[in-house]
């Protein structure tokens, strides 16, 4: 039996090779094997953030990681991460990154906001605030 670190670490996974896809915290408990509530629980006591905030955050940050590596439209990147419109794109940009895409671009520095979760059994990884 797998402890909830392991459930954990497993679900991170599942969620770095989907996160181009939509995602759900059914799909992801699943693939813990455990119920969506039981398992946010689990996974925002070890990371201290919910799977949907954990989800967020890595997308922002592979767009991030795009505005600064390619030249690709901010619509693009926008639609790639999960957004329908430029504006939403825009407001949760702005509010993980406290800059517009467009400026986040200028900057030429990628930060990432959220690392992929991959330390078992690691105390200093944590959901970034």
């Amino acid at each position: 039996m797998e402890t909830e670190q392991e459930a954990v670490r497993k679900a991170a996974a599942y969620i770095e090779t989907h996160l181009d896809e939509t995602l759900t915290l059914d799909a992801v408990a699943a693939c813990a094997g455990y119920s969506k509530y039981h398992f946010n629980r689990i996974f925002e006591r070890a990371t201290g953030c919910t799977v949907h905030r954990y989800i967020r955050k890595r997308r922002l940050t592979e767009a991030a990681r795009a505005l600064v590596q390619t030249n690709y439209p901010v619509m693009e990147i926008a639609l790639s991460a999960g957004y329908e419109s430029h504006q939403a794109f825009t407001q949760a940009f702005g509010d993980v990154y406290r800059l517009s895409p467009s400026a986040y671009r200028r900057r030429r520095v990628f930060f990432p906001a959220q690392q992929p979760y991959a330390s078992l059994g690691s105390t200093e990884w944590r959901c970034a605030a």
